[in-house]
């Protein structure tokens, strides 16, 4: 993969952030993993995955894709106590009330907990050379502030904090589409800024519903309608 820039930041310590900062190693000098919650070391319960507990199952496509990026990880799941069973064949699979016809694919599903799985990912990543940034819980300072504010003045404040929030993060994508190459500009062009800006408007309505002291004004930008 070419060399892209610096340094990436991906938002997110579960396994899918987890695997993305894995693959950005190969295009960028340095990838910051940020997360709301303080990463443990080891396999631990987090407060931003409350699902954690429940039976989670890497399926053969999930197995493959998880290989291409951390070889070996699989086998050292089941070495450690996942459960593998062969898919469609060794366990029932129920949808909408209706079992699926046992049958065999060739293919295997591995069974275990989010932070087990979560833990074991993390725990390759960091062997990359990665290390805890201090400033890493930085966005989790910003939800705690969110959250104290709605306690303390209400949901109206804590939802014009996020949609602050979101402005800013427009602004942002604005000012960097001079810096970027093409293709990165069209994403953020066609997808990143029209999911901003729906995030903006569905802010704008919920704070709407809550009565006086709506939504602030514009940030001094005029935001293209999205269809």
């Amino acid at each position: 993969m070419r060399r892209i820039g610096e340094h990436a930041v991906v938002i997110g310590g579960s396994v899918a952030g987890l695997l993305a900062a894995r693959a950005l190693t190969e295009a960028y000098d340095r990838v910051t993993v940020i997360d709301r919650d303080a990463l443990p070391d080891g396999v631990a319960d987090r407060r931003a995955v409350p699902q954690g507990r429940h039976a989670h199952a890497l399926l053969p496509l999930g197995q493959r894709c998880l290989e291409q990026l951390l070889p070996g990880a699989v086998d050292a799941l089941v070495a450690d106590g996942a459960a593998s069973c062969a898919a469609l064949e060794e366990y029932r699979f129920v949808v909408s009330g209706s079992r699926l016809a046992p049958v065999s694919t060739g293919n295997r599903t591995v069974f275990a907990s989010r932070p087990f799985i979560e833990g074991h990912v993390r725990a390759r990543v960091r062997a990359l050379g990665g290390e805890p940034d201090d400033s890493a819980r930085a966005w989790g300072g910003l939800v705690q502030a969110i959250e104290g504010a709605s306690k303390l003045l209400g949901d109206g404040a804590a939802l014009r904090a996020l949609r602050e929030g979101e402005e800013h993060g427009l602004r942002d994508y604005r000012d960097a589409l001079s810096e970027l190459d093409l293709e990165s500009r069209r994403v953020v062009q066609d997808v990143l800024l029209p999911a901003q800006l729906l995030h903006i408007q569905a802010l704008d309505a919920m704070i709407s519903r809550l009565g006086p002291g709506g939504p602030p004004p514009p940030s001094g930008r005029t935001s293209r309608p999205v269809v």
